[in-house]
């Protein structure tokens, strides 16, 4: 992350991530809230490199209008909640996320097997109701 942001320094990039030194003299809230707030300010400042695990619960990117994900989140309720700070049902910007998925790599295999269990989360919370063989699919990791 750090190399993206010196790649892409004449942007004037905010960065967060599990590595990030915290001022001792704020809380971790503040110090990702005062990163968001110069990203979403600071005329200046056009890209956001951001861990989306490390943002914490509550936080809100509705503003922005382009999400990239360098790598997928591999548990469905943090990639759905990661999703939904940027798209959020009050945004009146139309966003756009894209996950990079690397062709010929386990990536492929990972990410069908996410996309099943996060249509699972879907289907459960829709009240829709899985077959025995989508059922039985999700269970043994054999997509069908």
């Amino acid at each position: 992350m750090n190399l993206l942001a010196e790649y892409f320094k004449e942007f004037n990039p905010v960065v967060h991530h599990g590595g990030c030194k915290i001022p001792k003299d704020i809380s971790r809230s503040e110090y990702v809230d005062s990163i968001i707030q110069k990203f979403k300010n600071d005329k200046n400042c056009k890209l956001a490199i951001i861990s989306p695990l490390c943002l914490g619960v509550g936080v809100n990117m509705e503003f922005c209008r382009y999400a990239i994900f360098f790598d997928r989140i591999y548990d469905a309720k943090s990639y759905i909640q990661a999703l939904g700070r940027i798209q959020r049902a009050t945004s009146t910007k139309e966003s756009f996320v894209y996950t990079l998925i690397l062709d010929d790599t386990i990536d492929v295999t990972l990410d069908n097997i996410l996309t099943k269990k996060q249509e699972l989360h879907f289907g459960l919370v829709n009240d829709r109701l899985l077959t025995k063989e989508e059922l039985k699919s999700l269970l043994t990791g054999k997509i069908i």
